[in-house]
């Protein structure tokens, strides 16, 4: 029986008693649930599309923060495996069949209290805007779709957003500074191709100065056997860039193979004044 896992490990177990992280890039929760409520749900409203320029705004920002309080990140992926099947059941019409208890909003509040805590001023005052917006104490009780209709309700901030440039800025040749990169791995439980395991490689880039050149992504397996291609990035904007990447790997390690059969995903990130960032991710397939 084949299983696999992610290098990075954290200890203590989460505050949201009812799910329990042990490791981050060991949770399963799929992506597709979360990328169809952005684009089938969030990106058909106003109010859904506001929550999703705060998330380009601030995504860099949270995920640093995320990274860098074990516990905290834990308690976030925790919130997201177990809101992922209410999400699916919106997203199938059934969202009238489950209904949200006051165990899901204090964690999702006190997880909120924690972000809040150690985030920058920008990000903590939005937080508490969109907190007061949302009021979700007044959502005990009601279904998922009640909710989601309350949502789109929201009143839409009517300031004009700053217009940004869209084109490759001009290298600065004073910029030494890298830029900056956060990249994660993510599994799904559901759609693997036989023989195979679909691994999302979630990013996001940002370079103030000259702006993102190029995003590289290679892959390195321990056996020499399995090095999917994949192609460079060339972002056209010098706003955050976020993006994902499927990568399909053999799911199997030789049964003599102690430490399992590790992949290794390198991410570089180039400016446009050849400063680089570089991230590898691990990942652990392996036969029990």
């Amino acid at each position: 029986m084949c299983g696999q896992s992610a290098s990075a490990q954290s200890g203590g177990n989460s505050l949201i008693a009812w799910n329990p992280v042990k490791s981050f890039q060991d949770t399963l929760f799929d992506l597709q649930t979360f990328y169809g409520v952005r684009d089938r749900l969030l990106n058909t409203t106003p109010q859904g599309q506001n929550l999703i320029n705060l998330y380009d705004q601030y995504g860099l920002q949270i995920g640093d923060l995320l990274f860098a309080n074990p516990q905290m990140k834990d308690d976030a992926v925790a919130l997201l495996q177990h809101w992922q099947t209410k999400l699916q059941a919106l997203l199938d019409g059934q969202g009238n069949t489950v209904v949200i208890t006051q165990d899901e909003v204090d964690a999702i509040n006190h997880f909120l209290d924690e972000l809040q805590s150690v985030a920058r001023d920008d990000l903590r005052t939005s937080l508490q805007s969109e907190r007061a917006e949302f009021n979700l104490p007044s959502m005990v009780g009601d279904s998922i779709s009640q909710a989601w209709e309350k949502v789109k309700q929201l009143p839409v901030p009517t300031k004009t957003p700053t217009p940004t440039a869209t084109t490759t800025p001009t290298p600065n040749p004073g910029d030494t500074t890298p830029p900056t990169l956060s990249a994660y791995l993510f599994t799904s439980p559901r759609w693997n191709p036989k023989g195979f395991i679909k691994v999302y490689l979630v990013g996001a880039a940002f370079d103030s100065q000259s702006g993102i050149q190029s995003i590289q992504m290679t892959v390195q397996d321990e056996y020499g056997q399995s090095q999917p291609k994949i192609p460079t990035i060339y972002p056209k904007s010098n706003r955050p860039f976020f993006w994902e990447e499927t990568i399909l790997l053999q799911n199997y390690s030789r049964p003599d193979d102690k430490d399992g059969r590790t992949f290794t995903i390198i991410v570089i990130v180039t400016d446009n004044a050849g400063n680089q960032a570089t991230k590898k991710l691990t990942y652990v397939v392996w036969r029990k």
